[in-house]
């Protein structure tokens, strides 16, 4: 089965809370603004397969060359500038919390007038309020769904709280939901795979032979290391890397050794960041303010 690069962008509605401070302040108060931002990358097929091939759906590891390679909250955090403190939630859930209100009172209460339930999923399209949108759509991509046209009773619930607002720990569900996705993946059951861009800036930083041959501007420290990677390979075309994965690179790289970095975040330091809110009750630590990434050689 071949894999499919399948990450879905904004449109209209990217360019809509571009121009709407309150919208853009919805998403900064419950700790989804930057990773709303955050471009995805040019979509490799040849480099996904790869990286999922990595994949051990029974260790939740990744195995290159006989070692193993984890990936943790720690990276998703500081790939993407999610929130890592509150609840972790679960997006893939069909009959969403124990409370909150059905998908017709949603519809009712949220959606334009006459508007109709698709099946049992809210159309985002017809949601009135701009914020609620957006997180809605930011939802979707934490979840990974292919489709970003419908949102279930789950998805509702939170992004409803997430106005109050209510922050979550995002990197956590991320992550769940990413691990998921690759054993589906591995095991042929699913072909759409929703997470490559951060699949991919993750084996860029934590395993720099695979990174793109190109002089990337290091990122200031409240940028995500996404936002790096997106700038060299926009996935709309543009930025300084053509094709940094053609056929012969697969071969070449199987005949290198591995080169693992056990930490290529040092310059990121998300404390105090006013698009990083804390829940109620918490405070920063130390995490994010180490300077010094170490190599192993394998």
């Amino acid at each position: 089965m071949v894999l499919e690069w399948r990450e879905r962008e904004h449109g209209e509605v990217e360019e809509a809370v571009r121009a709407d401070v309150r919208a853009q302040q919805v998403l900064r108060t419950c700790g989804l603004y930057k990773f709303w931002c955050l471009g995805g990358l040019r979509a490799k097929p040849g480099l996904l397969q790869m990286l999922v091939d990595y994949w051990d759906p029974d260790s939740e590891s990744f195995r290159i060359d006989g070692m193993t390679l984890n990936i943790e909250v720690e990276d998703i955090y500081f790939i993407t500038g999610l929130s890592r403190r509150g609840e972790v939630v679960n997006l893939r859930s069909r009959g969403g919390p124990g409370h909150g209100l059905t998908i017709d009172e949603y519809v009712a209460v949220y959606c334009y007038p006459e508007t109709d339930k698709v099946g049992s999923q809210v159309p985002i399209n017809a949601i009135q309020v701009l914020g609620l949108k957006a997180i809605l759509l930011t939802l979707g991509r934490i979840a990974g769904l292919a489709s970003l046209h419908q949102a279930s009773r789950a998805q509702m619930y939170y992004a409803v709280e997430c106005m109050i607002p209510t922050v979550y720990d995002w990197s956590t569900t991320l992550l769940g939901n990413m691990k998921h996705q690759l054993s589906e993946c591995k095991a042929g059951r699913i072909r759409n795979f929703g997470f490559s861009s951060i699949l991919s800036t993750f084996f860029f930083e934590r395993v720099p032979g695979l990174s793109p041959r190109v002089d990337v501007p290091l990122h200031g420290a409240r940028d995500p290391a996404q936002r790096r990677w997106a700038d060299a390979m926009r996935r709309l075309g543009g930025g300084r890397v053509a094709n940094p994965y053609p056929a012969e690179f697969f071969p070449w790289w199987r005949r290198q050794i591995v080169a693992i970095d056990d930490y290529p975040y040092g310059g990121i330091d998300f404390r105090g960041d006013p698009d990083m809110p804390l829940p109620p009750g918490s405070a920063y630590g130390d995490i994010g303010n180490e300077s010094q990434p170490s190599l192993s050689f394998f």
